[in-house]
């Protein structure tokens, strides 16, 4: 067995041990992994012998994990992130009354403007835009519920000037016969 010593990235000595290849770091307080995660100790290995670490997030909060976990990126905090990224709609769910508004929704910014996206080019591409106080999906909601009301059965959203932005007064409920003689004119 061979004791190798490093330096991680505050220039501090780290230690692992070679044997055979294999590298088992001896990580000290203080160092820094994954995404801004600071290692406090080593603690029992898991089921499936895998070492543990005890850490501290950078919201502050304690939290235990695998040390490969937490190099590889798998775990990016203590759960902290997972939180800020919960809807509070909850109309992301397909149980939800409203998921067709927020599916729309979802559409809609894609189409306008992720340009790897295949309907690109014939919407974010021709400039067509999404009303800026909607990228808040509440406040689309909102418009929509209180404008133009319920969907109706056999209904979608459609532009009223198709050359026009998804703004207020441009979207009406419509069938999908009055949608396809609403379309553009390809030969122009």
């Amino acid at each position: 067995m061979i004791i190798i010593t490093e330096y991680n990235n505050h220039l501090k000595p780290i230690t692992y041990n070679s044997n055979m290849g294999k590298r088992k770091f001896n990580y000290i307080e203080g160092d820094l992994l994954g995404n801004k995660i600071i290692f406090i100790k080593d603690i029992e290995s898991d089921n499936n012998n895998k070492r543990q670490g005890l850490f501290k997030c950078y919201c502050g909060n304690q939290f235990q994990s695998r040390i490969s976990d937490i190099k590889s990126f798998k775990v990016k905090s203590c759960g902290c992130l997972n939180l800020m990224n919960i809807t509070k709609h909850g109309d992301g769910k397909n149980t939800s009354k409203h998921h067709y508004l927020y599916k729309g929704h979802q559409d809609i910014k894609t189409r306008c403007y992720n340009k790897n996206h295949v309907a690109y080019k014939n919407y974010g591409g021709r400039g067509i835009k999404l009303y800026k106080p909607w990228h808040h999906y509440p406040t689309y909601k909102q418009y929509i519920e209180t404008n133009l009301g319920e969907r109706p059965e056999g209904y979608s959203l459609d532009r009223i000037n198709n050359d026009g932005d998804y703004e207020p007064d441009n979207i009406r409920w419509a069938t999908r016969k009055e949608q396809q003689n609403n379309r553009r004119n390809f030969n122009e």
